[in-house]
């Protein structure tokens, strides 16, 4: 299957174990701060993102971007958390994709793979957050 992304756009992903980790943190600890953004600080783009995967596998899938231009950033600054966490290590995304191509591996017999053949929300990530008139 093609790599299909609607809008190329930055994103500050971070790796589910890594929140998992930081959770565990919280719970735990006494925090300075009652608002943190939880994210590694590293800012990625989805055509990145897609040429990881691609370079990570020994299957090549197409790339499809929809709509040309950069969509609105969602990142965000973490300094509060790397001040609370010091020495935290996050996923690096070449790790990650390899972990959740690991993953998908797995469970690939529990997918469902006509929703994500006909992803229902390709068509309507446009207007996803426009109110109606």
């Amino acid at each position: 299957m093609p790599i299909v992304i609607n809008k190329n756009v930055l994103f500050d992903y971070i790796y589910i174990d890594d929140l998992m980790k930081i959770i565990d943190w919280f719970v735990h600890n006494e925090a300075k701060e009652k608002i943190y953004n939880v994210t590694t600080g590293k800012k990625v783009d989805l055509i990145t993102l897609a040429n990881l995967i691609n370079e990570t596998s020994d299957f090549k899938s197409e790339i499809v971007v929809v709509n040309d231009g950069l969509n609105n950033e969602y990142t965000s600054n973490n300094e509060r958390l790397l001040n609370e966490l010091k020495d935290f290590k996050f996923t690096s995304h070449t790790d990650a994709v390899m972990k959740m191509r690991e993953y998908f591996r797995y469970n690939y017999d529990r997918l469902d793979k006509e929703i994500i053949i006909n992803d229902p929300y390709l068509n309507k990530i446009d207007n996803m957050w426009k109110k109606e008139k």
